[in-house]
């Protein structure tokens, strides 16, 4: 007699939802293809460059040259990232008035503002951090400090008659429009300015907070140094020293007659 066959294993079935709940699993695909667009915005917008170039069409519309002049490139290479937001959906172009002969030129604007809220911010830059100290292991914090100082110096500028005064009053302006919320607490050989937050959200005992201080120490340096004295000032930064506050000084020696 033959062996009976194995009773077949059924798959556990899922109980259709009721009618009124039929979309109940579409919170869920939507919230995926939601944070989708957003990893791809912070790919897209983990670029310097292209950060610069939003940041100066917050200030109002501009054309290719002004953009270049903004960044520090060249005008191809503002291009291909102006290519590359416009078919993200962030861009619009729009053409001037023709001033002469030759085609118009085009003038880019934002279709509509790019805030970040805290939680979204700080999660593109602990992701960034992250990145970086894998790369870079024992040497992210020099890397960080070195970009800080090659941003510092784009922020920065050169001065006629380079003075004290001119190059606190440069480097007091770039924190301010980096929203450092900074306050100048001392004027003499040293001058040291408070700096009541951080762009970046870094709060104090952060894993990777001491890469994101020394890419701000290079960023203060890199002003401070474009100011174009001689000697050149040295630069300190104390993370965290009083609560909530860091603080950064500034020394100057005498000048090279």
């Amino acid at each position: 007699m033959a062996a009976p066959a194995p009773a077949r294993r059924q798959r556990p079935s899922i109980a259709s939802p009721a009618r009124g709940r039929a979309t109940a699993a579409r919170p869920s695909r939507r919230r995926g293809a939601g944070l989708r667009r957003q990893a791809d915005r912070h790919r897209l917008l983990a670029d310097p460059t292209r950060l610069t170039i939003l940041e100066a069409l917050g200030d109002g519309p501009r054309e290719v040259a002004e953009l270049a002049a903004a960044t520090g490139v060249h005008r191809n290479t503002v291009r291909a990232h102006l290519v590359r937001l416009d078919q993200a959906g962030l861009l619009a172009a729009e053409v001037t008035t023709p001033s002469g002969r030759g085609r118009p030129a085009l003038r880019y604007r934002l279709r509509e503002p790019l805030p970040l809220d805290g939680h979204e911010f700080r999660i593109l830059v602990e992701a960034l951090l992250r990145l970086l100290e894998r790369a870079y292991q024992g040497e992210a914090m020099q890397v960080g400090e070195d970009e800080g100082y090659a941003v510092g110096q784009r922020l920065g500028s050169l001065a006629r008659v380079p003075t004290r005064e001119l190059a606190i009053r440069r480097v007091m302006e770039v924190l301010r429009h980096l929203s450092f919320e900074p306050s100048l607490v001392r004027r003499s050989g040293v001058a040291e300015i408070q700096l009541r937050a951080c762009p970046f959200g870094v709060r104090q005992g952060d894993a990777q907070g001491a890469i994101v201080c020394a890419f701000h120490l290079g960023l203060i340096r890199g002003v401070a140094e474009t100011s174009g004295l001689d000697p050149q000032p040295q630069v300190e930064l104390h993370p965290h020293l009083l609560a909530n506050v860091c603080l950064t000084r500034i020394a100057f020696e005498a000048q090279a007659s």
